[in-house]
C-alpha cells in the first residue's frame, strides 16, 4: 500500500471514531437530561379559561415627546403586561449540573477535533506514518538477510559433511 492510502484511512478511521463517539456523547447526555428534566416535574395545574380578552389589558403607553437614548428604564412606570411576561426561569440544580457537564464535554470534544484536525497536526501524523514505515521495512529486509542467510548456511553444511566424509575437497 501506498503512503497516501495509508494515511487517507488512518484519518477516515479517526474520523469515524470521533462521530461515533460524537453520537454516543449526545445520545447518553440526551438521556441525563431526559431523566433529570422528567423526574423533577411539578404536578400539571389547571389554568382558567379566558373569555373576555380586554380585562386586566392596560391602554398602550404614549412614545415620549423628546427622544433619548437612555440605556436604564430607572425612574419609569412598568407596565403589568410587561411584568407579567417577565418570567423567572430558575433551573433545578439537577438539570443545570447535567447542562453545564455536557456543555463543557462538548466544548471539549469540539477544542480537540479542531486541534486534531489542524493542519500541523495532519503534517506530523503524515511524518510519523511514513518514519514508521521506512523504519518497518528496514526491519523486514534485515529478517529476510537473517533468514536467507541461515537458509543458505543449512544447506550448505550437508554437502561440507558429505566431502569431509569422502576424504575429496580442497584439502585433499
Amino acid at each position: 500500500m501506498s503512503t497516501p492510502v495509508i494515511v487517507a484511512a488512518v484519518a477516515g478511521a479517526f474520523v469515524l471514531g470521533v462521530l461515533l463517539g460524537v453520537v454516543v456523547a449526545i445520545r447518553v447526555a440526551g438521556r441525563r437530561i431526559r431523566a433529570a428534566v422528567t423526574a423533577n416535574l411539578p404536578t400539571p395545574v389547571e389554568v382558567p379559561m379566558v373569555t373576555d380578552l380586554n380585562v386586566g389589558v392596560p391602554e398602550p403607553r404614549k412614545p415620549a415627546a423628546r427622544t433619548e437614548y437612555v440605556i436604564t428604564s430607572v425612574g419609569e412606570v412598568e407596565d403589568e403586561v410587561e411584568t407579567a411576561a417577565r418570567v423567572e426561569f430558575k433551573a433545578r440544580p439537577q438539570f443545570e449540573q447535567v447542562a453545564r457537564t455536557v456543555m463543557i464535554e462538548a466544548a471539549s470534544l469540539a477544542h480537540g477535533v479542531r486541534n486534531a484536525l489542524s493542519e500541523e497536526n495532519r503534517a506530523k501524523i503524515s511524518y510519523e506514518i511514513k518514519r514508521e514505515l521506512i523504519r518497518v521495512r528496514k526491519d523486514r529486509k534485515a529478517e529476510v538477510k537473517e533468514a536467507l542467510r541461515e537458509y543458505r548456511a543449512r544447506h550448505r553444511a550437508p554437502v561440507d559433511s558429505d566431502a569431509a566424509a569422502s576424504g575429496t575437497g580442497e584439502g585433499a
